[in-house]
């Protein structure tokens, strides 16, 4: 187990160009990181000169976070593709930051690739959404959401997902996974397999299980 305890950021990951990063954090736990700004403890990204053969690819697992301006961000830009796993943390953040910050294709002509399995997290925020994602451009989306526990600040949202794009926007849901038979939207299976209100999710093509790559 090892500790990082105070700063703006513990780790800030990045692939430009051609580049192939591959990472992983597990078991550590991380304190102190801007507390009261806008800062993620880990923050991941691709940017804008990306190219489709570059790739981020990593975990996040079995961390602790707390008193920090937010867990985990990522800002994905350019064409990249970025595979990432956020399983089985426990965060509990400051203010000014959601917990997980996800923001894709910010740029114009960003023809992107985010690959996101997010489960068995708990994530407690004191003033923002604790999960937020925010796909834009012609981002491709794969997402596997199940098994977190979020608590937003008051008034905000415990899961915001926000669909801009015009490329393809997918969620992982079997045909169980609504009480027994299939969900009816996406903001359906994120309710029923996950604990946490307000729930405002975008309309998504639910997709089955195991489709979304893995890093």
């Amino acid at each position: 187990t090892s500790s990082f305890t105070t700063g703006a950021r513990a780790l800030n990951l990045s692939a430009a160009t051609n580049a192939n990063l591959t990472f992983s954090v597990s078991d550590t736990d991380f304190s102190g990181f801007n507390p009261t700004g806008g800062d993620e403890a880990i923050n991941l990204g691709l940017t804008s000169t990306s190219t489709s053969s570059s790739s981020l690819v990593g975990t996040i697992a079995n961390n602790t976070f707390s008193n920090s301006g937010g867990a985990v961000g990522v800002d994905t830009r350019g064409d990249g593709v970025a595979t990432l796993a956020i399983l089985g943390n426990t965060a509990a953040t400051s203010i000014n930051q959601e917990v997980i910050d996800i923001i894709t294709g910010q740029d114009p002509g960003d023809v992107g690739f985010l690959n996101l399995t997010a489960t068995n997290n708990t994530l407690v925020s004191q003033n923002r959404d604790a999960f937020y994602l925010e796909a834009t451009r012609a981002t491709t989306l794969c997402l596997n959401i199940r098994g977190n526990d979020a608590t937003p600040g008051t008034g905000d949202n415990a899961y915001f997902i926000w669909d801009l794009t015009t490329g393809p926007a997918q969620l992982e849901s079997s045909a169980t996974d609504c009480g027994g038979a299939a969900c009816a939207s996406a903001a359906a299976h994120i309710t029923s397999n996950n604990t946490g209100t307000p729930v405002n999710v975008d309309p998504l093509t639910l997709i089955a299980p195991g489709t979304c790559p893995t890093p």
